[in-house]
């Protein structure tokens, strides 16, 4: 494969990680919510989310909320 061909596959590897990593977070996040009673922030500050995070997993969180 060439190199234009490996910066491609990386790129999607690396998006793929991402992906697969905040699902991860999000998911714990609405564990904690449902198994501990935890608020929003509260769930989110156990896990040591930074203030970027928090703000990218509240609109995730509300946007689901509102689906339901």
């Amino acid at each position: 494969m060439g190199n234009l061909g490996q910066g491609i596959e990386d790129r999607a590897l690396a998006r793929g990680i991402k992906q697969g990593l905040e699902q991860g977070i999000f998911s714990a996040i609405r564990t904690l919510m449902e198994t501990q009673q935890f608020s929003e922030e509260e769930a989110m500050n156990a896990l040591k989310l930074s203030l970027e995070d928090q703000i990218k997993y509240g609109k995730m969180i509300r946007q689901l909320k509102k689906t339901e």
